[in-house]
This record gives C-alpha cells, sequence and structure tokens, in this order.
C-alpha cells in the first residue's frame, strides 16, 4: 500500500459527489420531517461511504432526525442512481 497514489480523476469525482451528497442533506434538512436515507452507488468502506456515515453520525446528533446509509454497488453507479430516482 505504501507508495500508491490515487488518480486525481477519482479524486475530483469523489470530491464533487461528496459535494453533491452535502448539498442534497442541506435540502433534506431544510424540509425535516420523515427519516433520511443516504444512497452510496459504490461498496461499504470507501471514501464515499465513509463521508456519508460521517454526514448520518452528525445529522442524528444535531438535528436528531433518524438516518440510514444504504449502499447500492454495481453497474459502474447505475444501480445506486435508479434507487435514488425511485
Amino acid at each position: 500500500m505504501a507508495g500508491e497514489t490515487v488518480p486525481p480523476r477519482a479524486t475530483r469525482r469523489g470530491i464533487m459527489a461528496g459535494a453533491a451528497g452535502l448539498l442534497a442533506v442541506r435540502h433534506a434538512w431544510a424540509q425535516g420531517g420523515e427519516p433520511w436515507r443516504i444512497l452510496v452507488n459504490f461498496p461499504p468502506g470507501g471514501l464515499l461511504d465513509g463521508t456519508a456515515r460521517l454526514i448520518a453520525e452528525r445529522s442524528q446528533r444535531e438535528g436528531r432526525v433518524p438516518t440510514v446509509v444504504e449502499n447500492r454497488p454495481g453497474a459502474g453507479g447505475n444501480i445506486g442512481a435508479a434507487a435514488a430516482a425511485r
């Protein structure tokens, strides 16, 4: 693992996806009401999964809103995108 680097494109994608997730969470926070579901279209243990779990933890602690992180990996992210579209 030492000496391995993350390709810049993958890093940028992760940052952009995380930022988009934060905007979605902020919008949901403003609406309130029912429990939140955060869909992550990559497998557990990755950058986006960790970010989503941090957001879920903070939303539960500060906003007292029940939050569930669901991982829907596969098909290059299309399975998660289809689940989010429903």
